[in-house]
């Protein structure tokens, strides 16, 4: 299972068995069982530049059978609303080059699905979201076309499951894209000094995408531990 941030995973870690922590150079690395299988859970970083990596790095280490990309995603169809569940059943490219098929788990539980745009930038505003939606796409995140196009090249069953952080309807006052290093990742600093610089404008919604981001991940392992792949 690949995600781009450690905290995506916390809720999923609550249904296994205590994991082990691997010593790789990523911002997550670990071993746990759920459901009487074996994961190993990756968080790389945002972007399909480090989620690339991370994978690559695996796979010189484990063999593994299937590709899960998963943690957060943003909405694109009104429909979907914070802490929604949202099972791909195609990742895209902006640039419609590339897709890949994704297959959709056994389980009894409620999802949305549909097809997933994966782009390498933060969608910042609802008019970015609207034009995104008018190709098709129901949810966007920045890290499932790379899990994919290793999953095709590998010849692995894919998947792709994400909970919804940000809704159709809602841009995001912050410059995310702003803050972000020549790798992709996110300089937290950045963030923070904007937020010391503009606390009433930013202060707020970073708050509000904390709450979120916790009740997506909640809700994201529940969703997974009743799940078969």
């Amino acid at each position: 299972m690949l995600a781009a941030e450690a905290r995506e995973f916390s809720g999923l870690l609550r249904h296994t068995g205590r994991p082990v922590r691997l010593q790789w150079p990523l911002e997550y690395s670990g071993a746990a069982e759920l459901n009487g299988k074996r994961l190993l859970l990756l968080a790389g970083g945002p972007g399909p530049r480090l989620a690339g990596r991370a994978l690559d790095l695996a796979r010189q280490h484990y063999p593994f059978h299937g590709i899960v990309s998963t943690g957060f995603c943003g909405g694109l169809d009104t429909r979907l609303r914070p802490g929604s569940i949202f099972v791909a059943t195609r990742v895209e490219t902006p640039d419609r080059a590339s897709s890949f098929p994704a297959r959709s788990p056994i389980t009894h539980s409620e999802y949305a699905s549909g097809p997933l745009i994966s782009t390498d930038r933060v969608i910042q505003s609802v008019e970015e979201k609207r034009e995104l939606r008018a190709t098709g796409a129901a949810a966007v995140d920045m890290e499932a076309a790379a899990a994919g196009s290793r999953a095709a090249a590998w010849q692995l069953p894919f998947y792709c499951v994400r909970a919804v952080t940000d809704a159709a309807d809602e841009s995001f006052l912050c410059d995310f894209n702003a803050m972000r290093d020549a790798d992709g990742r996110f300089r937290r600093s950045g963030i923070i000094w904007a937020a010391c610089r503009q606390p009433r404008r930013l202060l707020p919604e970073l708050l509000l995408l904390r709450r979120r981001a916790r009740l997506a991940s909640l809700a994201l392992g529940d969703f997974l531990a009743n799940c078969q792949f």
